[in-house]
């Protein structure tokens, strides 16, 4: 179990990454692929990995985010971390870009303000790391939810039924090994929650860069997002999410355009 003190050395985050030729990664190696890897490639286009984009993080790297209003979107509070700053980065240097398809996307916009948690987790290797507390909402300078479409987080009260052990899951994200096109692992579930629900782990496959990817489950025939990968536990090899439990409640439902 993930406790808040000690997480660190139980996490790995899956911090920004930078592209490299896949010729120079072997991806059996990579942290959060299992030997049998199940991604597979979606038309970002479709419902309702279109909501998925890239957070580029001034120019030094991605994360992966999603949105969840028409001018919000949900990633995670690590990628935020400056390592050299030593501080998060300002909200002026990040962009989401929607869809992206090997230079192709369906919008893109700037972000004017960033929402963290109280006590924000900006990575395992800050003292008091909590994963429940590794989330941040974005404020983007333009409304592109409209055109491009958001997914409704799953609600506190949802949250209890949904988030048990066996529920299917699709995770999608913009992994080191591809980081131009889209992945999406929906051959996993959830394995069991810690801290009352806040944090769940499971077997999905994602690595650097699909940190604050979203994980989706289907709720009455409509996909949710009920979590965001933030690292993988060393100890089990299992990644870690934080739940939407633990994310301030959106008053938006799900919009297709």
């Amino acid at each position: 179990m993930i406790r808040n003190a000690g997480a660190a050395a139980l996490l790995v985050a899956l911090a920004l990454s930078i592209s490299l030729p896949a010729h120079a990664q072997d991806r059996t190696a990579l942290p959060g692929i299992p030997a049998t890897d199940h991604r597979r490639a979606v038309t970002e286009t479709d419902w309702p990995w279109r909501t998925v984009g890239r957070v580029n993080l001034a120019g030094k790297g991605h994360c992966t985010g999603v949105l969840v209003g028409e001018r919000q979107v949900l990633t995670a509070a690590h990628c935020l971390w400056s390592v050299t700053a030593k501080a998060p980065l300002p909200a002026g240097v990040l962009h989401f870009v929607a869809a992206w398809d090997r230079g192709t996307y369906l919008a893109v916009a700037g972000v004017t303000r960033v929402t963290t948690a109280d006590k924000p987790a900006y990575g395992p290797a800050i003292s008091g790391y909590d994963p429940a507390r590794d989330w941040a909402l974005l404020e983007l300078d333009a409304p592109i939810g409209r055109t491009v479409g958001w997914v409704a987080l799953l609600s506190k009260g949802e949250a209890d039924e949904v988030l048990q052990p066996g529920t299917p899951l699709a995770i999608a994200g913009y992994n080191q090994d591809v980081a131009q096109a889209l992945r999406v692992d929906d051959a996993c579930r959830v394995e069991d929650t810690m801290e009352g629900g806040l944090v769940f782990r499971h077997a999905c496959a994602g690595t650097k860069g699909v940190s604050g990817g979203p994980l989706f489950a289907k709720v009455a025939g409509t996909y949710r997002v009920v979590g965001l990968l933030v690292g993988i536990e060393k100890r089990s090899g299992l990644s870690v999410a934080v739940s939407s439990r633990a994310i301030p409640a959106l008053d938006h439902s799900e919009h297709r355009p």
